[in-house]
């Protein structure tokens, strides 16, 4: 059985890092919304003549690569905290199906 002890700390961390999980999907969704445009400003700035050779030179750049592990970052924290609430709605769910139970064979 699952102490209702359990259940409030599940619930407790859920109220708790509910901004938490908004704040990582802002943040995920913001960096996605800036790569397009990191993109475009880095193929601008490249002094290469052909398309392929301005992909290169942006696809490289320090700029670029710094924005993957910052949206690596970003998934990452979304994800887990993600996980997190998940495997907590689902203790929460079967608490509620042993309580219906146990109301039952009463």
């Amino acid at each position: 059985m699952i102490s209702e002890e359990r259940i409030d700390n599940a619930v407790n961390w859920m109220a708790q890092n509910a901004d938490k999980m908004g704040e990582a999907r802002g943040r995920m969704v913001y960096l996605d919304g800036r790569k397009k445009e990191i993109i475009a400003r880095l193929r601008k700035m490249s002094n290469e003549k052909t398309q392929g050779a301005k992909d290169d030179f942006a696809f490289t750049h320090d700029d670029y690569l710094e924005w993957c592990k910052d949206y690596e970052l970003a998934v990452r924290e979304h994800e887990l905290l993600r996980a997190n609430h998940s495997a907590r709605e689902s203790l929460i769910s079967v608490w509620q199906t042993q309580q219906k139970s146990m109301t039952r064979t009463l």
